[in-house]
């Protein structure tokens, strides 16, 4: 089956600059399944110097379609070809899960916390003169008082 039946095609793009660019094309299932050949039997060439290249082409099944991708760096001539194995099936990106943190809980209500504790002075020490001063006041009234 190698190159016995081909579509060639050209694409042309203006500025693509550096770096690699993507074909996308798709088939129904039923296509293939009507022409007896499988998704990976389908190979996509590219005209480079006057030479077919063969491109590394991937393949996805969806929906009743058969999604297919080529990476190439430039664009001219491309083709189509129904060749045994020519295409690669993606593999399914295992997409890492994060574990969901867990949520503190929240009440939803404030806590209502008991007053803090202020350290206290020792008994033997005033905490201000006033008290002394109204009992050496009192004594003094009571001293006069008692004279008369």
């Amino acid at each position: 089956k190698a190159l016995d039946t081909e579509y060639t095609f050209d694409i042309s793009v203006e500025k693509l600059g550096d770096g690699m660019a993507y074909i996308h094309f798709e088939s129904p299932v039923s296509t293939l399944d009507r022409l007896a050949i499988t998704p990976a039997d389908i190979g996509v060439y590219h005209l480079v110097d006057e030479v077919w290249v063969k491109l590394a082409v991937t393949y996805e099944v969806k929906d009743g379609m058969v999604c297919y991708e080529a990476e190439t760096d430039s664009f001219s001539p491309f083709k189509l070809v129904i060749e045994e194995g020519a295409a690669t099936q993606k593999e399914e990106e295992n997409v890492p899960t994060v574990p969901p943190t867990e949520e503190p809980d929240v009440p939803d209500e404030p806590e209502i916390l008991p007053p803090i504790d202020e350290p206290t002075k020792p008994a033997d020490e005033p905490e201000t003169p006033a008290p002394i001063l109204a009992v050496l006041a009192g004594l003094g009234a009571a001293f006069i008082v008692r004279r008369k």
